[in-house]
């Protein structure tokens, strides 16, 4: 018998959006963000990971811990564009579930892209232990900080 996920993940709701907007670090001082993760949530490509209902009675729209927005526009590819988990549920295994969530139930195309900072060696580490490939770079978004894009090979090309 399958078990199911120790985070449950389902499509961001209207509700959900204070909790994103107060863990997401650059929402409260960048109102660009704020407006990206509206209106992911408003089009319904942003997926979240909540806690686990602690009753069969509990609201299952509390307590997101991490979410993932995405869109169809990359060059025809799917692009998770923000990946984020609350400071106090890192290293839970939520960006990955979020990760595979995309890869199951958003992406119809044979390859998904994210990007991570250079900085950003933990996020480096999952997407190489995920499968992802590094096949670009962007300079100049964060000073001295250079993007890196990846891609994962989900189907073979038609």
């Amino acid at each position: 018998m399958p078990t199911s996920p120790p985070h449950p993940i389902r499509t961001a709701t209207p509700a959900d959006l204070p909790a994103l907007l107060a863990f997401d670090a650059c929402a409260s001082t960048d109102p660009a963000r704020t407006q990206l993760i509206t209106d992911a949530v408003t089009s319904s490509t942003c997926f979240v990971a909540t806690a686990r209902p602690s009753s069969p009675k509990s609201d299952p729209h509390d307590h997101p811990l991490a979410f993932a927005t995405f869109h169809h526009r990359f060059f025809g590819h799917v692009l998770i564009e923000l990946l984020v988990t609350h400071p106090a549920h890192r290293r839970q295994g939520l960006a990955t579930a979020l990760i595979a969530h995309v890869e199951r139930h958003a992406c119809q195309t044979p390859k998904l892209f994210i990007s991570t900072n250079r900085s950003n060696t933990p996020m480096r580490t999952l997407l190489a232990n995920l499968g992802f490939t590094q096949t670009g770079t962007i300079d100049d978004l964060d000073e001295g900080d250079p993007e890196l894009i990846y891609s994962k090979r989900l189907r073979p090309p038609a």
